[in-house]
């Protein structure tokens, strides 16, 4: 879990409420910057760049915690986990 959702997690419902629509929002520019960087990678002209195929594992690695933040975000929140 990323340190900025554990530092959201700590806070208020409203500072979880915030840190849902934050990843959601994040999730949709990774995935805008996933397209993108997909059509440059099919272009002729960038056969052979190593560094757009790493791009894109990065960006893949970020949306997936961002995905797995969501889903935490996402659970409701019971009496044990207001303790925490």
């Amino acid at each position: 879990m990323s340190e900025e959702l554990e530092r959201f997690l700590k806070g208020t419902s409203t500072n979880r409420v915030d840190a849902l629509t934050e990843r959601k929002a994040l999730e949709a520019s990774l995935v805008t910057e996933i397209q993108r960087l997909m059509v440059v990678i099919l272009r002729p002209e960038s056969d052979g760049s190593e560094a757009l195929p790493q791009m894109l594992r990065v960006k893949e690695a970020q949306l997936k915690q961002v995905r797995s933040d969501i889903a935490l975000l996402s659970v409701p929140r019971t009496a044990s986990n207001d303790q925490a």
